[in-house]
């Protein structure tokens, strides 16, 4: 797929064998490995505030004569990252953390399978919840723990877990 100001879609984990000139675009982390990195990277790297495997990341790029612009870098004047998930992807990430432990019978490894959007809030909410009751689990008696409840992703998984009715 083309677009008309240049870019190119190209499928999944091609990226390797694109000429070195080619600038790589993504939103998540690179596969572990230890192999070079010789194109321009554009991604949220996890590197700022060192998270694991973050000096194996940069070494590839150092190895490689690649670039990485690690967009958790990209802060305001007051120092403030300007990139970086918030509310919304701790609700979405919530839900999708739910509907996998309603997925999960007692004593098996059992997959959600591939999640769908949905038409709106309301029902995915009713979704989620929904889900958890038919897989037996009382709703009231799921219990989490929310490391940066009160941070911008935090807030969002707090909401969705109020909205499908587990307990404070």
């Amino acid at each position: 797929m083309a677009f008309s100001v240049g870019c190119e879609i190209k499928p999944n984990n091609s990226w390797p064998n694109a000429p070195a000139s080619t600038t790589i675009i993504g939103l998540k982390e690179l596969t572990v490995s230890t192999d070079p990195l010789p194109h321009t990277h554009i991604q949220f790297a996890h590197c700022y505030k060192n998270q694991a495997g973050w000096t194996d990341v940069l070494s590839r790029f150092a190895r490689g004569g690649g670039t990485l612009y690690d967009l958790e870098f990209l802060t305001d004047d007051h120092g403030r990252r300007v990139a970086a998930f918030g509310f919304h992807a701790g609700f979405a990430g919530a839900a999708a953390g739910l509907l996998t432990f309603a997925a999960r019978k007692e004593g098996s490894d059992e997959k959600v399978g591939p999640l769908e959007p949905y038409p709106n809030e309301g029902e995915m909410v009713k979704d989620v919840r929904d889900k958890l009751t038919a897989s037996g689990k009382n709703v009231g008696q799921v219990k989490a723990l929310i490391m940066g409840a009160l941070g911008r992703c935090g807030r969002g998984v707090v909401d969705l877990f109020r909205k499908v009715g587990l307990a404070e």
